[in-house]
């Protein structure tokens, strides 16, 4: 629908195909209605993280999730301030963590955890037999 041209040179093609687009009479940019449904999905994705940072961290470490409430808000206040100081660096260092950060979550943290419980269960199962 845009084009090549326009697709390579924009920032968000999708808004860019929304602005576009006309329903009818009474619903002229329907872009509005994507933007704010992007917004309140991120939203939701950053709030969603946050409290399974908190419910992780309180879990390992042994402490209440209030106490780690604090410390990690204040972490992701810091970090978003300081980790892309505009839109070019954020592409950069989400296209980086595709490459580094992202495998790791994805298949190595997964595989060792499933080791991990693979051998809990044998410990466990072991002992259980001596006694």
């Amino acid at each position: 629908m845009l084009g090549t041209d326009i697709t390579e040179r924009s920032i968000f093609p999708l808004l860019s195909t929304f602005a576009n687009v006309q329903l009818s009479e009474y619903v002229q940019r329907p872009d509005v209605i994507v933007l704010m449904s992007i917004i309140i999905g991120d939203f939701f994705k950053v709030a969603l993280f946050f409290y399974a940072a908190v419910v992780g961290i309180s879990d390992v470490f042994g402490l209440p999730y209030r106490k780690a409430l604090i410390p990690c808000g204040i972490l992701v206040l810091l970090w978003s301030q300081i980790g892309a100081t505009n839109l070019s660096e954020h592409f950069e260092f989400g296209r980086l963590s595709l490459i580094y950060i992202h495998p790791l979550f994805v298949y190595v943290f997964p595989c060792l955890f499933f080791l991990m419980a693979l051998l809990r269960r044998r410990r466990g199962s072991r002992n259980f037999k001596e006694t």
